[in-house]
C-alpha cells in the first residue's frame, strides 16, 4: 500500500520514495488507518486463519 500510495500520488515538494517514507505522517487519516487495516488483516490471514 505505501508504494502503490507512492507511485499514484507523491509529495508535490519531492517524489522520491525517501521523501515519502520519511514523511508518511503527513498523509492523511483515512490512508493511514487504511494502511493499518491492511497490515493488520495481512498478519491476521496470513496466519492462516
Amino acid at each position: 500500500m505505501i508504494f502503490s500510495e507512492w507511485a499514484t500520488a507523491p509529495f508535490v515538494k519531492d517524489e522520491s520514495i525517501a521523501y515519502f517514507l520519511t514523511n508518511l505522517a503527513n498523509l492523511k487519516t483515512v490512508t493511514l488507518a487504511l494502511m493499518a487495516l491492511g497490515a493488520a488483516g495481512a498478519f491476521w490471514f496470513g496466519r492462516g486463519r
